[in-house]
């Protein structure tokens, strides 16, 4: 139906900003990082980085497969509470996963990121009742998107500096 394309376009526009959030720019920043510390303090690195700071990201990818399987059954329906806690907090630790990564590389915290999680759950916790899952998913969906470009926009410069 119309309904179930429209929430699997905005399900894929969330899945491939999550992607582009880690595989434009952090996993380069990460591998860059690595391969400038050496011993002990290499080891710490990729302990913090690549465990630590990667089991947020797997935690959150299951939470937001579990919800988003309710958003597709359900793209017009009020979203449940347990989806809307586990839609927003997939995003959130996915987004967070690459907060920590990147501070352990950088010792910086990429304000956006912190501010589009809390966008995102400021929006669940105000929205999940009175609008369709699918409005909730393309809510989150614009916030990710912005808080990216944002992102992209402002660091760009420090990530081109950092590649050359």
């Amino acid at each position: 139906t119309t309904s179930l394309g429209v929430t699997l376009s905005i399900a894929f526009v969330v899945v491939a900003a999550l992607w582009w959030s880690y595989f434009d720019r952090a996993s380069g920043f990460l591998e860059e990082t690595l391969r400038t510390r050496t011993g002990i303090e290499r080891g710490r690195f990729a302990r913090d980085a690549y465990t630590g700071a990667h089991l947020p990201l797997v935690i959150g990818i299951a939470m937001f497969a579990v919800a988003l399987e309710e958003v597709v059954v359900h793209p017009d329906e009020h979203i449940e509470a347990i989806a809307a806690v586990l839609l927003a907090g997939g995003i959130t630790l996915v987004i967070v996963s690459f907060l920590l990564a990147g501070y352990s590389a950088t010792r910086q915290i990429p304000v956006e990121r912190l501010t589009g999680a809390a966008v995102i759950i400021a929006i669940t916790a105000i929205a999940w009742g009175s609008i369709s899952s699918r409005t909730l998913l393309a809510l989150h969906a614009v916030v990710l998107v912005t808080t990216l470009i944002v992102e992209y926009r402002r660091w760009s410069h420090d990530w081109q500096r950092r590649a050359a």
